[in-house]
């Protein structure tokens, strides 16, 4: 699972009850021969301000603990930045993708 590790968006045609898509889109009317009606190419660009939340700092997070809420705040409290509405995060723990 490499390929979905860090910062990813997948399209609306990954996502499906039965054989119902986004947007009603039925599994037979969803593929063309071009491609996908829901496919990232039809995603409109995704601007925000980014917040970075780095897990490493202050002594939050090793290997062997899980990541709650109250981290994420602490981190947060500690470095003097708030989460908006509209932001982006990125949740920095240290672990790297090769």
């Amino acid at each position: 699972m490499s390929d979905h590790a860090g910062t990813h968006v997948d399209g609306l045609n990954h996502a499906a009850i039965g054989n119902t898509f986004y947007n009603g889109f039925d599994t037979r009317d969803l593929t063309t021969t071009r491609g996908t009606k829901l496919g990232m190419d039809t995603m409109p660009p995704l601007v925000s301000r980014g917040v970075l939340v780095n897990m490493t700092l202050h002594g939050r997070y090793n290997s062997r603990v899980v990541i709650y809420p109250r981290d994420i705040e602490d981190v947060l409290s500690r470095e003097c930045v708030a989460i908006n509405r509209g932001d982006g995060v990125l949740i920095y723990t240290g672990w790297e993708c090769f």
